[in-house]
């Protein structure tokens, strides 16, 4: 496994088939991409994973739920269809092991397009992949802050869960 793209390679998404006992190539993975799926169980299971494609764009949030607060997304305005959009957040407030954030591509409807859930921290790192059939337009990159074990959103008086990050554009498949 090459873990870095060469001079002129894509750096498209990397598919990886992951066993029971991969911890190794897991770490050696997390060093240049960023884990945007995973379908399967324990013991055999398939991850996506996205390479940044450029220097992202940053974009202050400073939206807030019950404490924990969003301050900044970094992330690209642009995605194709078929990879990974992955994005870096600045938080700070409630940061408790319990809480955990649902990142998002909402189409127009409503629907979520891609979704990839994390524990809050100061930082977090997450990738969303796009399904390649995702046509392509406008769509929104929202965030749904909630608690374990109940999984109930987080929501300050007439605030909406749902915290709008910015509007993502969603490109044709390369190729």
């Amino acid at each position: 496994l090459t873990t870095s793209p060469a001079a002129g390679e894509d750096a498209g998404p990397i598919f990886v088939v992951l066993g029971h006992d991969n911890a190794a190539l897991e770490d050696s993975l997390g060093v240049v991409a960023v884990r945007a799926l995973e379908v399967g169980d324990d013991n055999l299971s398939l991850a996506v994973y996205g390479r940044p494609q450029a220097a992202p764009q940053a974009q202050v949030v400073a939206e807030a739920r019950a404490g924990t607060t969003i301050e900044r997304i970094h992330a690209q305005p642009e995605v194709a269809a078929g990879e990974v959009l992955v994005l870096d957040l600045a938080m700070q407030g409630d940061l408790r092991d319990s809480r955990r954030i649902s990142l998002r591509i909402v189409d127009a409807a409503g629907n979520n397009i891609a979704q990839n859930d994390q524990v809050v921290a100061e930082s977090v790192t997450a990738g969303l992949f796009v399904p390649p059939a995702t046509a392509p337009g406008a769509y929104r990159l929202a965030a749904v802050l909630y608690d374990l074990p109940d999984m109930a959103p987080l929501t300050d008086g007439d605030k909406s869960p749902e915290i709008e990050l910015m509007e993502i554009a969603v490109l044709p498949p390369p190729g």
